[in-house]
């Protein structure tokens, strides 16, 4: 388990023969939460700061609580996406296909967390897996695009295809890569 903002090693984790745990150290600040070594083939599913649930993993801790109580589950990421990119007529081979859990969150692709990124192969195909169940947003880019640079990256993450995946599931779909920027 782990916390950590910009610049800072993190508060100390003291662990609970019970699978409880206490954080010291904790300064009031913004945290992404992430388990460092999770069981082989789980992920954080869900984290809630004081009942309440947190997009990404991502905390803000309230000075004027009374209590900090922090809830993390895992659960299996037993799920994939396969994806054939084309240009709208044929494969689209070595295109960037990017997935996002949706909604899409601002933080989340600032922090560098949730975006899923696969090369397509010569025929346009690609595979995410490791995923947990829930709804994605998917787009694609043509080979050689520096989708990072992409000033409307956030607008066409957010106007993706919707796929959805279920647990042990390989949801397949098309989509068709951007226009070069």
């Amino acid at each position: 388990l782990g916390m950590s903002f910009e610049g800072d090693p993190g508060p100390v984790v003291v662990a609970g023969k019970d699978g409880s745990f206490t954080i010291v150290g904790v300064i009031v600040d913004r945290y992404h939460i992430y388990v460092g070594k999770p069981p082989q083939g789980y992920k954080i599913s869900e984290v809630r700061y004081n009942q309440t649930v947190k997009a990404h993993g991502i905390v803000t801790i309230d000075p004027a609580a009374d209590a900090h109580r922090l809830d993390i589950r895992l659960a299996l990421a037993s799920s994939s996406v396969a994806a054939t990119a084309t240009d709208g007529i044929k494969p689209a081979a070595g295109a960037a296909i990017l997935l996002v859990p949706d909604p899409v969150e601002d933080d989340a692709i600032d922090l560098g967390i949730e975006l899923r990124e696969a090369q397509a192969s010569d025929e346009g195909r690609a595979t995410v897996s490791g995923l947990l169940p829930g709804t994605y947003r998917i787009t694609a880019y043509p080979k050689g695009t520096l989708w990072g640079d992409d000033p409307n990256l956030r607008q066409r993450l957010r106007a993706g295809q919707e796929v959805r995946v279920s647990a042990h599931q390989i949801a397949p779909i098309e989509v068709r890569t951007l226009p070069t920027l």
